[in-house]
């Protein structure tokens, strides 16, 4: 009887030490999993971040063209996606460095110079390009890893890029004389709205109306 007790126990002990191994082994692959997620949203997002920041040092050289023009709507139109791009960009690396990364600017390169119905076509086709070949395969990759908060931002630039292409088309088929238009940008997700806000929040993000910035 006394045998048969220590054998029990003992199988008991090595049956809880197996299950216990079990445990760790599990919490470490699951540790080392989301260390890899992390490390590759980490990538995707400042992939975008550093692209909004090459946008943004683009559209302001565009701006001085325009400028130059005498195209002052067009101006405007441009000075307001260059802050929309930094707006989106400083929303990439804000979560960035919440996941523990960090990001690191290209130096942007100054346009080949070019009259402002040029670079408004070229700006038009940049975003278009970008979109086919790097926003919609990131966006896939991050939905297929659930990460909520990396693809709440990655459509966030989607969705502003979209909407840039539309007045940038817009601004192609009117006359340089145009009047300037009045437009407000969110500060946290960069949307651009073209006129007081019908709502007291933006339509992307739920940030106050109030907190906008105007163009």
């Amino acid at each position: 009887m006394r045998y048969t007790k220590i054998i029990f126990w003992a199988l008991v002990l090595f049956g809880v030490g197996i299950l216990m191994a079990a445990f760790v082994a599990a919490e470490r692959d699951s540790f080392a999993t989301k260390q890899v997620k992390h490390y590759l949203a980490i990538q995707r997002l400042g992939e975008i971040a550093r692209i909004k920041h090459s946008h943004s040092a683009l559209h302001t050289s565009y701006a001085r063209q325009a400028r130059s023009d005498g195209n002052y709507a067009a101006e405007q139109l441009f000075r307001t996606i260059a802050f929309s791009e930094r707006v989106q960009c400083r929303a990439c690396e804000r979560a960035i460095h919440n996941l523990g990364g960090e990001v690191a600017k290209p130096i942007a390169l100054e346009p080949k110079r070019a009259t402002t119905a040029d670079n408004i076509a070229a700006a038009i086709s940049l975003k278009h390009r970008h979109r086919t070949t790097k926003s919609y395969p990131l966006i896939l990759r991050s939905i297929a890893s659930k990460n909520r908060y990396v693809t709440r931002i990655m459509v966030w630039c989607d969705a502003n890029d979209t909407h840039q292409i539309a007045l940038l088309k817009a601004a192609a088929t009117t006359a340089d004389t145009i009047a300037t238009k009045s437009f407000e940008v969110c500060p946290t997700c960069g949307y651009i709205s073209q006129q007081e806000p019908s709502t007291p929040i933006c339509p992307q993000c739920r940030t106050a109306a109030t907190a906008f910035v105007r163009f």
